[in-house]
């Protein structure tokens, strides 16, 4: 899979959420304020893997917009095919993104743009690669969520970063399983994931299943699945990510 194809990807993604999403009254849903943390780590067969931790901040500016800033520290492991070496990636990131959340009747949608310092080594060393050392970019990203109905709800999320130009892109399908049980949600689905810079692309493709604590303001989302690279041959994979509202 080529990095071209990531650029379509993010471009559909902008185009599918601003047409799914016509302008109609936000309804009975509520934007409210609020403090929120996100936590995640993700690891393959291949020793390959990804950590993040972030906080964010919605401020409600009116019934339809908020004002959303978020700050995330993340770490990144990959391999990739030089010559007739492989070259292990190792890259620690903070990202600084603000933004504006805009709800509708049975959706939302945030796009939000920033600040990332990155810093990326390799071992062995690869200096002809453009995303070597410490570098400084914009990102864009974009996440949308819709209710497809009382059950079934669709989630697209994409960002974009200029260093190494690089792409990730995520879209999950879940549905709500019928429970006697109040105080959690439980959902299943699938979800399919695509990430790619100037040397290295891969995607994700896997069954997931969410615990959402309606009590606590948490989710725990699990996945299990495929991994496929453009220069590593094909992997499972295993991750977690956290969500806690304050």
């Amino acid at each position: 899979m080529k990095i071209k194809y990531f650029y379509s990807f993010f471009i559909c993604l902008v185009y599918l959420s601003v047409f799914f999403i016509s302008p109609v009254n936000a309804g009975s849903k509520k934007i409210i304020t609020g403090v929120d943390i996100y936590s995640g780590w993700y690891t393959d067969t291949k020793n390959q893997g990804f950590e993040y931790l972030g906080v964010g901040l919605d401020h409600k500016i009116d019934d339809q917009r908020v004002l959303t800033a978020k700050i995330i520290a993340d770490y990144l492991n990959y391999e990739y095919e030089s010559g007739t070496e492989i070259i292990k990636a190792k890259v620690p990131e903070l990202k600084l993104f603000i933004g504006e959340t805009r709800l509708y009747r049975s959706a939302y949608l945030t796009v939000i743009g920033g600040i990332v310092k990155r810093n990326t080594s390799f071992h062995p060393d690869d200096k002809s690669n453009s995303t070597r050392g410490p570098k400084t970019g914009l990102i864009l990203e974009t996440d949308y969520t819709r209710d497809l109905s009382e059950r079934l709800i669709i989630n697209l999320l994409g960002d974009y970063n200029t260093i190494g130009h690089s792409l990730w892109g995520r879209g999950k399908l879940k549905y709500l399983v019928p429970s006697n049980k109040i105080t959690n949600k439980y959902f299943i689905g699938m979800e399919g994931i695509g990430e790619g810079n100037s040397d290295y692309s891969a995607y994700r493709l896997g069954p997931i299943f969410e615990i959402q604590k309606l009590k606590e303001n948490l989710s725990i989302l699990f996945g299990l699945g495929y991994r496929h690279s453009n220069s590593i041959s094909s992997s499972g994979y295993f991750s977690i990510d956290l969500y806690h509202r304050f």
